[in-house]
């Protein structure tokens, strides 16, 4: 049985999710939980809020997963590379051909890291060098012919690099795929897949794997449900929803799909922009927004120093107490820095 839990940021999906999870275990269920790499220790402190123990809870990340059952399948002698190692082969590729590349002689981090995701994106659609050089023999001239030859030389370059002793992601899949289907190992977990924005083609292989192999699947898909207007913002997550769903009415698995409606409106002026930001045409709000301001900012550190100005006139002109505020941001790594020193320039105390 595969179940979709599906509907927008805030729709309840990870709590309900959370839930089933719980039941699962309490029921002596083994469990296989599925969040990216940096989820895994939230996910698993979420769990210790419900569970006295997680003895039958495995938290992974698709890295993880795929390295697990190849130890449970007895691990072949290569090395899994993660993304760092996968820049390492690359960067090693392009040293060994850049005499004979046509454009792309020089090879810098921003470079490595698009390469990187180019090949990727090109090995996930079945796309070799073969392809690539058939392609590029029927632009006779252009800039665009030298570049596909010069991509090609450096697929190619890379696979033998690889070829016997390492295993990148996609080649870590495929096996991950025969794997499964020769071992039992996947076969009692109820799993459950959670975190995914937008699920890359490399983790709905994954998730088609564990369809087929456990005992259910259960994920959940940041989509808009047919609630709003703006679904087209929702396209590239749709379509990691189709693959996998294409992929379980061909074996014939059985499936549901729950719709979950979007969270409770709070202030109306924010619910209004939450609902139009991104739908065309958008339509106006009735009257003046009140609670609510919209700056504009150059970068973090103006955007942090407008913050921390704002939440100190409070203090001051309203007599808010400090230990009342709090700053949210969707990620923290560009803000923490600008945040603290914004606050500290003001005397502000700030627990991060």
């Amino acid at each position: 049985m595969v179940e979709y839990l599906c509907g927008r940021a805030g729709s309840g999906k990870t709590a309900l999710l959370l839930g089933k999870i719980e039941e699962a275990a309490r029921l002596g269920e083994r469990v296989l939980v599925l969040v990216p790499e940096q989820m895994t220790l939230s996910m698993e402190l979420a769990l210790t809020r419900r569970l006295p123990v997680l003895w039958k809870v495995e938290v992974l990340s698709p890295s993880s997963l795929l390295r697990r059952l190849r130890q449970e399948s007895g691990a072949s002698a290569r090395v899994m590379l993660d993304e760092s190692g996968r820049a390492m082969a690359l960067r090693r590729a392009l040293e060994e051909l850049k005499g004979g590349l046509r454009v792309f002689r020089r090879g810098g981090e921003g470079f490595i890291a698009k390469m990187a995701a180019l090949l990727e994106e090109l090995r996930a659609a079945g796309v070799d060098s073969t392809a690539l050089r058939l392609a590029a023999d029927r632009l006779t001239g252009s800039v665009t012919q030298e570049k596909l030859y010069d991509i090609a030389a450096i697929l190619d370059g890379y696979a033998e690099l690889l070829r016997g002793k390492y295993l990148d992601g996609d080649e870590a899949v495929a096996l991950f795929a025969e794997q499964a289907a020769a071992s039992g190992w996947l076969k009692g977990f109820c799993t459950f897949a959670d975190g995914f924005d937008v699920p890359p083609p490399r983790t709905v292989r994954i998730l088609r794997v564990l369809a087929a192999h456990c005992k259910g699947l259960c994920v959940s898909f940041k989509m808009d449900g047919e609630f709003g207007r703006d679904e087209r913002l929702f396209s590239p997550v749709n379509r990691s929803y189709e693959g996998l769903h294409r992929f379980v009415l061909e074996e014939g698995i059985p499936w549901r799909k729950q719709n979950l409606p979007p969270r409770a409106a709070g202030e109306p002026s924010l619910a209004h922009l939450e609902r139009e930001l991104y739908a065309r045409p958008a339509l106006p709000f009735a009257g003046r927004p009140a609670g609510l301001r919209i700056a504009t900012a150059h970068d973090a550190y103006a955007e942090a120093g407008r913050a921390a100005g704002f939440l100190l006139s409070l203090a001051r002109e309203k007599g808010y107490r400090l230990s009342e505020m709090a700053v949210l941001c969707a990620d923290l790594a560009p803000y923490g820095e600008a945040l603290k020193g914004a606050f500290a320039a003001r005397g502000l105390p700030l627990f991060v």
